[in-house]
């Protein structure tokens, strides 16, 4: 970048992406729900996550997205329920 490029308004092909990993509804989901217990018990491994997916631009089937996905209805119950608590 040049000095007389700083007033210009950047493309969006050099912020979009960023802002899809760290701002976007997708990328907060899946920081927000990564951070929590959804069962409540910290001795459970293998079970802190539940039935949810958790996708990540470094895992190869999922391109350059982010996010947080279930097909479990017991799952987005007890979602919904750790949530209220």
């Amino acid at each position: 970048m040049e000095p007389n490029e700083l007033d210009l308004v950047a493309a969006m092909e050099y912020y979009h992406d960023w802002w899809e990993l760290n701002d976007s509804l997708f990328a907060l989901a899946y920081y927000y729900l990564s951070s929590i217990d959804l069962f409540g018990n910290d001795d459970a491994i293998g079970l802190k996550m539940g039935d949810l997916e958790f996708m990540y631009p470094h895992d190869i089937n999922y391109s350059y997205n982010i996010g947080v996905t279930s097909e479990d209805p017991i799952t987005a119950s007890l979602l919904q329920a750790r949530l209220i608590e």
